[in-house]
């Protein structure tokens, strides 16, 4: 008896597509057990869409380029509930993105932690005046990660509808997110005084104070005009065959009201893939991955290419990144536009260099012993939501206030508290008794002499001289002596042997890290704007004392390094 032998041809044509019917069928099962979407929640979609750029000005460094993307639009709550992962994990919240081919998890939106997404835009929302008990449905429009990778998204619309069922809802307000180095958000509500006729095709308008640094090549002055469409406009539930589409339009507009950048992101042309739980859904998605496979990796690699081309190709010089916006950024070089409705809001911003966490643990240990000493307490106030620093309860109370990332690691490699001074409006940073600051960070009465004060004091001096370098103004008396031997706060027996070589080590990298920043600048040829240079710090500072304007602006915000 030779058994049962099935062609090879009645294998490839009827065995395998019904296994792979009946897996997709296993996973729709085993998703029937989480709930279905609310009746009077949004549908989902995945999006083809494009996103176009233009920059207008300067005339030099005209600039003009398109790419598709896949955008996720689905209603919020449902998106959190699980309502609208796919089979085979093709799309799924949460968790590992490691795990899953798109992916979205809370982590990456709106305010830092685990919570969820809605939860932290009510809580954005609030401090904009709309109350959690105002708000009904939220549908959301973002870029996933793909198999793990998660790039930067370019723009993550929340738009935010009040109570009532499918027919009456009417939007409140549109979240506009943008990641760069630090997140941060627009809330444009629809009864804003800055919403104003939008063009021809679009829904909402609005014009508003630019505030955040997102471009190098760029100022952060200037507004922005933002249309865009409301995806579910009323009645949209009673139109058959409804299918809702996106679109944003956003310009740049220079400080004295001419255009200068253009972006639009726009859903299509291709339709959407409804997310729902069928095979058709999971082919949709299948399709859209197989038609543009690496869309979503070369986001930010199409990101750097048009930046290198921008700076190499139409001699567009840099802006140095300025710290999130605060109380001590208006007097600084490129400031912000004035936003006094506050629409901008600063979400996630960069994480503290662990260098700069060993720095304060560091100088906290000191300040405790110093505090004792002189009877005099500290007090470090930041602007960028750092925890401040509160030692001792003497007397008298020396207040700092600061926006520095790297306050600590300043005072760490400054070789002593009359320059650190000088150099702090630079850095973000006001010293309320400049003459107590003196005395509490001066040398100790009996400085340590060893290798490691020896060796430090050597590093700090070479940085001093490292940036009166790139000056040719004759610094002042006051601070022309640097001579090795200088002692710093530092070199005392408040701190222990192994203290002082992590300050050491501190101040080593921290030395070798402005040169290589320096270095690497020079091998590539690389232009920052005139005069703004990190290395320059001491030139500014020079030119400040002499009277000289140091923080004027450029009309066009953008330099040309030609």
């Amino acid at each position: 008896m030779n058994g049962l032998q099935i062609p090879l041809h009645t294998l490839s044509t009827i065995v395998l597509p019904s296994l792979g019917v009946s897996a997709v069928a296993l996973h729709l099962y085993l998703l029937s057990r989480k709930p279905l979407p609310a009746p009077d929640a949004f549908p989902a979609y995945l999006f083809p869409a494009v996103a176009s750029h233009g920059r207008h000005l300067p005339v030099s460094g005209r600039n003009a380029f398109a790419y598709p993307v896949l955008f996720i639009g689905a209603d919020l709550d449902a998106l959190e509930e699980g309502s609208v992962d796919e089979p085979f994990r093709l799309i799924h919240y949460g968790g590992n993105p490691m795990k899953k081919v798109l992916g979205i998890r809370p982590t990456r939106y709106l305010f830092s932690g685990e919570n969820s997404i809605r939860s932290k835009l009510e809580k954005l929302l609030e401090k904009q005046g709309i109350a959690r008990e105002m708000i009904g449905r939220i549908w959301v429009h973002t870029m996933p990660s793909i198999l793990g990778f998660e790039g930067i998204n370019p723009l993550n619309v929340f738009y935010v509808y009040g109570l009532g069922d499918a027919t009456s809802r009417r939007l409140l307000c549109v979240a506009l997110e943008t990641e760069e180095r630090y997140s941060h958000c627009y809330v444009l509500r629809v009864d804003s005084p800055l919403r104003h006729e939008p063009a021809k095709g679009y829904d909402l308008a609005f014009t508003f104070p630019r505030s955040f640094h997102v471009s190098p090549y760029n100022t952060r002055n200037g507004s922005y005009q933002v249309d865009v469409i409301d995806p579910f406009p009323p009645g949209w539930s009673e139109t058959p065959g409804f299918t809702p589409r996106f679109k944003v339009i956003v310009r740049l507009m220079t400080v004295d009201d001419q255009l200068k950048l253009t972006v639009v992101l726009s859903s299509g042309p291709s339709p959407p893939t409804r997310l729902e739980r069928s095979v058709r859904s999971v082919s949709g998605v299948l399709w859209a991955l197989a038609r543009w496979p690496g869309t979503l990796f070369l986001v930010q690699t199409r990101a750097y290419w048009q930046a290198y081309k921008l700076h190499y190709w139409k001699n567009l010089a840099i802006y140095p990144r300025p710290e999130p916006p605060n109380p001590l950024s208006q007097k600084s070089f490129n400031p912000p536009q004035e936003d006094e409705h506050h629409i901008g809001v600063v979400l996630q911003r960069p994480l503290i260099s662990g260098r700069e966490t060993t720095a304060r643990n560091l100088v906290e240990k000191w300040a405790e012993r110093r505090s004792k000493t002189l009877d005099v307490g500290l007090e470090i106030v930041f602007h960028n939501e750092r925890e401040p620093l509160l030692v001792g309860a003497g007397k008298t109370m020396l207040k700092i206030e600061t926006a520095d990332s790297e306050l600590f690691v300043n005072l760490l490699i400054s070789p002593s508290p009359e320059q650190f001074l000088l150099l702090a409006p630079e850095r973000l940073t006001h010293v309320a008794d400049s003459q107590l600051f003196t005395t509490f960070f001066g040398p100790p009465s009996v400085p340590e002499r060893d290798f490691l004060a020896r060796t430090a004091r050597s590093i700090r001096r070479r940085q001093s001289n490292y940036l009166y370098s790139f000056s040719r103004l004759s610094p002042p008396p006051s601070i022309s002596n640097l001579a090795p031997n200088t002692p710093h706060f530092t070199d005392t027996n408040l701190l222990s042997r192994r203290d002082r070589f992590t300050i050491l080590n501190t101040v080593f990298w921290s030395w070798y890290g402005g040169m290589h920043l320096g270095w690497i600048f020079h091998i590539l040829r690389g232009k920052f704007v005139p005069g703004q240079e990190p290395w320059s710090i001491w030139d500014r500072v020079l030119k400040r004392m002499l009277g000289q304007d140091v923080n004027s602006g450029v009309p066009l915000g953008s330099v040309s390094c030609s």
